[in-house]
């Protein structure tokens, strides 16, 4: 289900058309996300990324030539609302993933080659793994609050204020519109609108003429 931090939570198929470069009928296993499109694009462009951010994507032109891609950091994700709590972090290396609570004390290993539907946890077969990359998660985890505090991003946890509605909404549909995603970078949903009220960072305010009416 869309929103988890299990593999049906994200993993969704992607399409490339690149006459001369992608071969047609052919198919990969490597999986790539939207933060791979800035490195990409400024390989093709033959100019140096940015240098004055973290960038947790990599160039894929690699793909196109059968090579493996080279990540600066295994994937990661974090989502404080994900419907599957209170597992709301996952890390994934290579075929290994875990996912975690926030406070990494259930933490779980799963073999996604064999493993896609991430029914077998292993963790009590590899504890070496789970630690190491238990340890990798809340590296990752630091850096993003870090980075996010850097840019004045609100927490990923705001305080919320009592509605004046007469008929208030619905607890999750107050947790969906409010929630946090991130790669790296912490970044706010763009605000609910709900019978002339929206939700913009756990507020719940009227909207101005002419929105009122929506």
């Amino acid at each position: 289900m869309k929103l988890h931090v299990t593999e049906a939570g994200y993993r969704v198929p992607g399409i490339i058309c690149w006459p001369c470069h992608a071969r047609p009928g052919t198919t990969g296993a490597e999986p790539i996300c939207g933060l791979d499109f800035l490195p990409t694009a400024c390989a093709l462009a033959e100019v140096p990324a940015p240098a004055d951010r973290a960038l947790d994507g990599t160039s894929l032109l690699p793909l196109f030539a059968g090579q493996a891609l080279t990540l600066p950091h295994p994937l990661f994700w974090h989502y404080d609302f994900a419907p599957n709590r209170p597992q709301t972090l996952a890390l994934r290396d290579s075929p290994w993933k875990i996912p975690a609570d926030k406070k990494l004390g259930q933490v779980e290993l799963y073999n996604l080659s064999t493993d896609l539907g991430e029914k077998q946890n292993v963790s009590a077969r590899g504890p070496d793994r789970v630690k190491a990359m238990a340890a990798t998660l809340q590296q990752l985890l630091a850096e993003v609050a870090a980075e996010g505090a850097k840019f004045g991003n609100p927490s990923p946890t705001p305080k919320r204020r009592k509605s004046s509605l007469r008929s208030p909404l619905p607890a999750q549909f107050f947790d969906e519109a409010i929630g946090h995603c991130s790669c790296r970078q912490r970044v706010s949903l763009a605000p609910t609108h709900c019978r002339g009220y929206q939700i913009r960072d756990g507020i719940i305010s009227r909207l101005p003429a002419p929105w009122a009416g929506l």
